[in-house]
C-alpha cells in the first residue's frame, strides 16, 4: 500500500471525512452552510434532515447527511436525498452517517450510466477495505482542472472496472504478444501444446513477479526489480536470465525460508517466503528437465508489465486483469465474450446479497430491502452471528474458467465480512467468531479470505491453462490484502481450492456398498471381455468398502489438518513447519490419484455395464467400428468425481450457491479443436487450419496419419455423446422432447442441469446462458424441468446491438438465468424479459440493480 493509500485508509478508519478530502486529497473547503433537506416523503421520515457540504474540487462537491435516529432511509428514500441534494450542489459524492456515527453509506452516480442509476459503499469505523481506500487515493488532484476531463477522472476514480472495454483491448494485445514471443523463446519442451501451457506458466509468474515489486516486497524496496536484473543479467551474458535468474529465484528463493537459501539465490536481493502459489515446481518442469528460455522472449512481457506500473494503481490492475483473463479464456472455440461489470454485479454480488439477506431472516423483524440497509441498522450481536456464518456458505463454479466469477465472488465477501468485524470492534463486549480471535488485526481481512477459501468456494475447470488463470486472478487478489509481508506465508493453497476435472463426467455418488472390486492397474489397461463386464457389477466385500470409507475419514482428517493448520506450523522435532505442510500436501495429492484411479474403474463399470456403451470408431473405409471400452477411454475424459472431492457437502443437500458462464460450444468434433489437439502432426506435415477447414476430405484420403488422428478425435466426442444421452442424471438436457429428432449436445444445458443437482435444496444458481434455450423447441424439455423442479426467480435476455457486449457482433445476445432449486415455479408467474429497445452498455446499470425478483412486467417462459 502506497503512502497516498495508507494516509486515505487512516483517515477512513478514523471517520475523519472532512480531513480526508482536505487534508489528504488536496480538495478545497466549500463556502455553503448546512442546510434543510429541500424535499418531503409522504410519511414524514425526511422531516428535519439537514445536509452540510465538506470539500470540493472543481464542480465536485461532497455532502454529508447525518441522521440523529435509528436508521430508516430505504433504497427509494436514499435516492429521493440524493437527487434533492444534487439540485442544490452539481456532481455530488453524498455520505450518510447514522445516527452513533459509526457507520456510513456513500452514494455517487457512474460515469456513464443514466441519471437514475447510483452507485454505493458502505464504509464502518475501523473497517480495513484496502480496495475502498485506494478508490478514493484515485481522488487527488493529479490531472488538469478541465471541468470535462476532471468530472470523468472523478467518476471512473471511483468505479471498480466497470469502464474498462477500451483498456483491456489493447492490454489484451500486448498479453497475446507477450505469451507469444515466450512461446517462441522456448526450448526443451517437444509438443506445442506443453510448450504453449509453459509459456503461460511463466508469464503467471512474472505477473505474480511484477505484483511483489509493485508492492515493494523485493530487495528493499526496488519497484522495477525485474526489469534491472534482466538488464544486469544481460550485462553478464546472453541467455542467462532464465537460467540463472528466474529459476532460482523461483524454486530456491521464494519457496524456501532466507535462512535456508543458497548463497547464490541470497545474492539476488531479499525477498519473501512464499511456500504456496505460483512459484511452486510445475508438472511441466518435472516432465522436462532441459528447459531454456532466451532473453528475448522476455522483452514483449517485460515492456508490458512496465506499460501497466506506470498507467494504473495496483487495484486497478486487478479490476483490469479479470477481464482480460476471460476474454483470453473465451477466445479459443467459444464466445470471447467479457462479461460486462453490471452483469457481474448482477450473477455475483446479487445472488450473494440474497442469500447473506435469507441468513439475515431470524434476527430481522422486518426483512432489510438490501445488505445496505442490513448493514447500515443491523445489531452487533446479529452482526456477529452472520460472521459466523459467512464461511459455511457454500459456493461453486463448475465450470470456473478463468475464475472471474470466483474471483468476484470472494472480493463480495470480503468486503461484506470486514463490514460485519468492523461492526462488532466498535462494540464494547462483543466479541469476533472464534476463528478470527487469534489472527492479529492487520491480517483479520486476509484470515477471511483463507477462511472462505478452503471452506466455502470450489472452482472446478476442464482446460489447464483456464486453470493456471484462475489460481493467478484470485492470488493477484489474496496478495492485494496483505499488509505485512510475513503475511504472505499464510496464503491458502488454491491447488485445494480450484480443481483440474470435467463436471460433467464423474460419479456424484460413491456407494461404498456397490464399489467395485478394484483390478491392478496394469491389468486394467487390457480390453474387457464379456465376462469381465458380468464381474464388474459384484458387490464390493465389506471389507473392501469398509477401507473406502475410512479412506474418505483419512483425507478429510489430512484435509483439515493442512487447511486450518498450515500457516500456523512450527518446528517440531528438527522439522520445519513448510516441510510439514509439503507432507500433508504431498500425502493428500497421493490420496486423491489413489482414490481417483479407483473411481475411474467404478465409472468404466457404469459406462459398460450400466450404461452399455461401447467405444464406436470408424475405420478407414468409413464403416464403424465397436470395440469395450478400457481404462485409458475413461481417464482420458478426465473425470471429476464429486461423490469423493465434496462427499461432506453432498451427504448435507448440496452447494448453497452455483455461479456459473458454461461454455457454450457444442458436445461435437470440429476442425479448429482437431487441429489444437493434434498441433504437432500438422506442424509435421505442414498443413494450416485454414487448409485442413478447407480440403478436410481431400487431406483425409490422402494422409493415413492425419486420418487415424481424426477418427481417435471424433472416437472421444462419440463416446460423450453416447453418454450423455443415455445417462440418467442428463435426460432433460440431452434428450430430446416427444416427437422431436436427435438435438446437437449443448455444453450450457448439460452443465445447468448438472448444477442443479449440485444444489442444496433451497440453494440459488446464477448463470450467463445462451439464449437459445428460451427460444428453440428442442429445449422444451429443459424448460418444463426448469420450472418443475426449480423455482425460476427471473431471466433476462440482453442483445448487442447497441454494444452491451463490447466489440461482439451485433446480433449476439446472451440469457441471465436465476434459479432456487426446490418447489415448483408459480403457474402464472411472469419470468422473461427481453428489453425493447436493446440496452446501451450504459444502460445495463438501471436494467439489472434490482436484488433478483420475479419480474412484473415480462414474457412466460414456455
Amino acid at each position: 500500500m502506497n503512502t497516498l493509500t495508507q494516509q486515505v485508509q487512516s483517515r477512513l478508519e478514523r471517520f475523519e471525512f472532512t480531513a480526508l478530502f482536505r487534508e489528504v486529497l488536496g480538495w478545497a473547503a466549500v463556502g455553503v452552510s448546512p442546510a434543510l433537506l429541500a424535499t418531503e416523503s409522504k410519511d414524514g421520515v425526511l422531516s428535519g434532515l439537514s445536509w452540510r457540504a465538506i470539500a470540493q474540487r472543481s464542480h465536485y462537491t461532497v455532502v454529508e447527511v447525518s441522521l440523529n435516529r435509528p436508521w430508516d432511509l430505504d433504497p427509494d428514500l436514499r435516492q429521493q436525498v440524493y437527487w434533492a441534494i444534487a439540485a442544490e450542489v452539481s456532481h455530488l459524492l453524498l455520505i450518510f452517517l447514522e445516527a452513533s456515527g459509526q457507520r456510513s453509506l456513500w452514494m455517487w452516480p457512474g460515469s456513464a450510466e443514466p441519471a437514475e442509476y447510483l452507485h454505493s459503499q458502505i464504509y464502518i469505523r475501523g473497517q480495513v477495505d484496502k480496495g475502498w481506500a485506494s478508490r478514493l487515493a484515485r481522488l487527488h488532484p493529479q490531472i488538469s482542472e478541465d471541468p470535462e476531463q476532471l468530472h470523468s477522472h472523478l467518476l471512473t476514480a471511483l468505479s471498480d472496472g466497470s469502464e474498462q472495454f477500451g483498456d483491456v483491448q489493447a492490454h489484451f494485445q500486448a498479453f497475446q504478444a507477450s505469451l507469444e514471443q515466450i512461446y517462441s523463446g522456448i526450448t526443451g519442451i517437444g509438443r506445442i501444446c506443453d510448450r504453449k501451457h509453459y509459456a503461460l506458466v511463466v508469464l503467471c509468474r512474472l505477473l505474480a513477479l511484477a505484483q511483489q515489486q509493485r508492492q515493494g516486497w523485493l530487495d528493499q524496496g526496488d519497484e522495477w526489480y525485474l526489469h534491472n536484473r534482466f538488464g544486469q543479467s544481460q550485462q553478464r551474458g546472453a541467455n542467462q536470465f532464465f537460467s540463472e535468474f528466474l529459476q532460482p529465484l523461483w524454486f530456491q528463493g521464494f519457496i524456501l525460508p532466507s535462512q535456508e537459501r543458497p548463497l547464490l539465490v541470497q545474492e539476488l536481493g531479499e525477498v519473501p517466503f512464499l511456500p504456496t502459489g505460483p512459484f511452486q515446481p510445475h508438472p511441466l518442469e518435472q516432465q522436462y528437465d532441459q528447459i531454456q528460455i532466451a532473453d528475448v522472449a522476455f522483452e514483449a512481457a517485460l515492456t508490458w508489465l512496465g506499460d501497466l506500473a506506470e498507467s494504473a494503481a495496483p487495484d486497478q490492475i486487478l479490476d483490469l486483469l479479470g477481464p482480460l483473463f476471460e476474454r483470453f479464456v473465451n477466445q479459443p472455440g467459444d464466445l470471447p465474450l467479457i462479461t460486462p461489470e453490471p452483469m457481474l454485479r448482477a450473477l455475483c454480488d446479487r445472488t450473494l446479497e440474497r442469500c447473506l439477506l435469507q441468513q439475515s431472516q431470524p434476527f430481522a423483524a422486518i426483512p432489510p430491502p438490501s445488505l445496505d440497509d442490513l448493514l447500515m441498522a443491523m445489531a452487533a450481536p446479529n452482526a456477529r452471528v452472520l460472521l459466523e456464518q459467512m464461511p459455511s456458505l457454500t459456493i461453486l463454479d463448475p465450470a470456473c474458467g478463468s475464475g472471474r466469477y470466483l474471483a468476484r465472488a470472494l472480493q463480495f465477501l470480503t468486503q461484506t465480512g470486514a463490514a460485519l468485524a468492523a461492526i462488532l470492534k466498535t462494540t464494547s463486549g462483543i466479541s469476533l467468531p472464534d476463528w478470527l480471535k487469534l489472527e492479529p488485526e492487520s491480517s483479520l481481512t486476509l484470515a477471511l479470505q483463507r477462511r472462505l477459501l478452503n471452506r466455502s468456494f470450489l472452482g472446478v475447470e476442464l482446460s489447464a491453462q483456464a486453470l493456471e488463470l484462475a489460481r493467478l486472478q484470485i492470488f493477484l487478489q489474496l496478495v492485494q490484502q496483505v499488509k505485512q509481508v510475513q503475511e504472505l506465508q499464510g496464503l491458502p493453497d488454491l491447488a485445494l481450492t480450484v480443481l483440474q476435472g470435467n463436471s460433467l463426467i464423474g460419479l456424484i455418488k460413491v456407494d461404498s456398498e456397490r464399489f467395485d472390486q478394484v483390478e491392478d492397474k496394469a491389468a486394467a489397461e487390457q480390453p474387457e471381455t464379456e465376462a469381465d463386464l458380468a464381474l464388474q457389477g459384484n458387490l464390493l466385500q465389506p471389507l473392501l468398502a469398509e477401507n473406502y470409507r475410512s479412506t474418505l475419514a483419512e483425507r478429510q482428517i489430512w484435509l483439515e489438518h493442512y487447511r486450518d493448520q498450515t500457516h500456523l506450523l512450527s518446528e517440531v522435532n528438527g522439522i520445519p513447519g513448510y516441510v510439514q505442510a509439503e507432507f500433508l500436501r504431498d500425502r493428500l495429492l497421493e490420496l486423491n490419484r489413489t482414490v481417483q484411479d479407483e473411481l475411474n474403474q467404478l465409472l468404466l463399470s457404469e459406462f459398460s455395464q450400466q450404461l452399455g456403451i461401447r467405444y464406436r470408431q470408424s475405420d478407414s473405409q468409413g464403416r464403424q467400428q465397436r470395440r469395450l471400452l478400457t481404462l485409458a477411454d475413461i481417464e482420458a475424459l478426465q473425470p471429476f468425481h464429486w461423490g469423493f472431492h465434496v462427499h461432506q457437502l453432498l451427504e448435507q443437500g448440496g452447494f448453497d450457491i452455483v455461479l456459473c458462464h458454461p461454455p457454450w460450444s457444442g458436445v461435437q468434433s470440429t476442425a479448429e479443436g482437431f487441429f489444437t489437439a493434434f498441433q504437432d502432426l500438422f506442424e509435421r506435415k505442414g498443413i494450416p487450419l485454414e487448409a485442413f477447414r478447407h480440403h478436410r476430405k481431400e487431406l483425409l484420403s490422402i494422409d493415413a496419419a492425419l486420418a487415424t488422428a481424426w477418427r481417435d478425435y471424433c472416437g472421444q466426442f462419440t463416446l460423450l455423446s453416447d453418454y450423455f444421452r443415455r445417462a440418467e442424471p442428463f435426460r432433460n438436457a440431452a434428450q430430446p422432447p416427444p416427437n422431436h429428432s436427435q438435438m446437437r449436445l449443448s455444453q450450457a444445458r448439460l452443465l445447468l442441469e448438472r448444477s442443479q443437482q449440485l444444489l442444496r435444496p433451497g440453494g440459488i444458481g446464477a448463470f450467463l446462458l445462451p439464449p437459445d434455450l428460451w427460444h428453440h423447441d428442442n429445449a422444451v424439455r429443459l424448460r418444463h424441468w426448469l420450472r418443475e423442479e426449480n423455482q425460476v426467480l427471473s431471466v433476462i435476455e440482453v442483445s448487442n446491438q447497441q454494444g452491451a457486449l463490447g466489440d461482439l457482433p451485433a446480433r449476439t445476445a446472451v440469457s441471465l438465468l436465476w434459479l432456487e432449486k426446490g418447489s415448483p415455479t408459480p403457474e402464472n408467474a411472469a419470468l422473461y424479459e427481453q428489453p425493447a429497445p436493446s440496452p446501451t452498455a450504459a444502460a445495463l446499470w438501471s436494467l439489472l440493480q434490482s436484488p433478483i425478483h420475479l419480474l412484473e412486467e415480462s414474457v412466460e417462459v414456455g
